[in-house]
């Protein structure tokens, strides 16, 4: 199984794990980490709202659409809410670095 830390870089200094996406037999996985979860940040509602336990993703394009979707709807919101050049463009450069 791969497994890969979804984290969320809100300064140089301060990360706040999100939960854990995985893969195995071509099948996708994410789980919010339980601490995440005390003050959650809906980054997408509809797919993957708040919640404890697995969810599976049964089809691996729609998951990479919604992914792609949510960073977006992050961008416009960090945007709206004056979050700094700098931090807006290593959140762009890290999702850059991920082949998706």
């Amino acid at each position: 199984m791969k497994k890969l830390e979804v984290r969320l870089s809100l300064s140089p200094d301060r990360h706040r794990l999100v939960g854990q996406l995985a893969e195995q037999n071509h099948q996708i996985y994410f789980e919010y980490d339980p601490a995440f979860l005390l003050d959650p940040i809906w980054l997408s509602p509809f797919k993957l709202p708040p919640k404890t336990g697995l969810i599976q993703h049964k089809d691996y394009q729609s998951m990479i659409k919604e992914v792609k979707s949510a960073v977006s709807q992050w961008e416009k919101y960090a945007k709206s809410a004056s979050v700094s050049k700098n931090t807006m463009n290593r959140i762009r450069s890290s999702m850059n670095s991920i082949r998706l």
